[in-house]
């Protein structure tokens, strides 16, 4: 008997941990359809020749809904990916091209491209330009035709994951170069961005500063996330700055900061792989690299609360990400000559969503 009552006493234990238990959470997560790049219809081969033209983009669109000729999706709702030249501080000097491609000439094939050749280019002081792959809506791109969408809150999103794959060749060392994961935060329907550059490699003759002694960025310190490097998770302390400071000519102003941001609250906030000093390279030229976006992100949001005042930043709420973008800034140099190829573009958002809780007064294991 008494036996007997031990186990329904158990089981009742049982039932009621059931009833009181906190509710669970899932994750309702959306990731891109063309993650391997194979599955889009692009617009042709896209080309900006020197002296300087015009910027041009290839734009991947859903099976069937390309107008080749014309280089546009049928509708807008059926833009994958945007492959923009992204050349901006070229001048009218030197000869050659820049490249970019979705598959061949706009036949899938595991593959977008970036290429730049060109001689007798006048030196940028920084970067030249930035030939990259983009989904979402930053700076007037508007890619959304796969699950996941652009803008989302960051106050709602769990997880904001990017994983991909890559390889840069040619000449890469000596000068500026690369490999840029830019994301972008702003408030929608204003005129503000915060660039929240992430870098998994760079080979720089003029790096960010390192100690904290640089004219146009202030060194924050190092900011340790686990990234996925070629399958294998490793903790890597990024080190962390923050153009707010200064915030006067030659760095820029707070309506036009020195970075990639811009509004009354824009500014950069870059992330650079460990290591970095004047021309050694550091990180991975050719890997993949994956990792949770969203730390990066809010740390950039806090970044503007420390900088503009947390009552101020979260008045003009709410934040949001607008998008990423992923390629090769390049420039010191008159012969810029690399070419960047991505087989993997893969993004995933991910929303947590409280579970029903049962019914008051049923316990699980009853039967209806």
């Amino acid at each position: 008997m008494r036996k007997l009552i031990l186990v329904w006493a158990f089981i009742l234990g049982c039932a009621l941990a059931l009833r009181v238990s906190p509710t669970p959470a899932q994750s309702t997560c959306l990731t891109t359809t063309d993650s391997l790049l194979n599955t889009g219809a692009g617009t042709a081969t896209a080309t900006l020749n020197l002296p300087f033209s015009s910027n041009g983009s290839v734009t991947v669109c859903k099976p069937g809904t390309v107008n080749f000729s014309g280089g546009y999706c049928f509708n807008v709702s059926d833009q994958m990916w945007q492959i923009p030249t992204d050349c901006f501080a070229l001048t009218s000097t030197g000869t050659g091209s820049i490249t970019v491609a979705y598959g061949s000439n706009g036949t899938a094939n595991g593959t977008a491209t970036m290429s730049v050749s060109a001689t007798g280019v006048t030196k940028c002081p920084g970067a030249c330009g930035y030939p990259n792959i983009t989904y979402g809506v930053p700076l007037g791109f508007n890619s959304l035709a796969q699950p996941p969408q652009f803008p989302f809150q960051l106050s709602s999103t769990s997880n904001f994951n990017i994983d991909v794959s890559y390889a840069l060749t040619g000449t890469i060392t000596g000068e500026n170069h690369d490999i840029l994961y830019d994301q972008w935060i702003g408030y929608p329907g204003q005129n503000q961005a915060v660039e929240v550059a992430i870098f998994s490699f760079q080979d720089f003759i003029n790096p960010i500063n390192t100690n904290g002694t640089g004219s146009c960025t202030g060194y924050i310190g190092t900011f340790t996330q686990t990234i996925t490097i070629n399958g294998t998770p490793t903790p890597e302390a990024f080190l962390e700055y923050d153009t707010y400071i200064p915030s006067t000519p030659p760095c820029g102003s707070a309506s036009a900061p020195y970075g990639g941001g811009y509004g009354p609250y824009g500014q950069t906030v870059w992330f650079l792989w460990p290591g970095t000093a004047p021309n050694v390279s550091a990180g991975y030229s050719t890997a993949e690299i994956a990792y949770d976006v969203m730390p990066f992100e809010m740390e950039a949001l806090h970044r503007e609360q420390v900088d503009f005042g947390a009552s101020t930043i979260n008045a003009v709420g709410p934040w949001a990400a607008a998008g990423s973008q992923v390629g090769s800034e390049f420039g010191q140099t008159t012969a810029p000559n690399f070419s960047l190829s991505i087989s993997k573009m893969k993004i995933q958002t991910c929303t947590a969503e409280l579970v029903a809780p049962p019914k008051a007064g049923v316990l699980l294991s009853e039967k209806q």
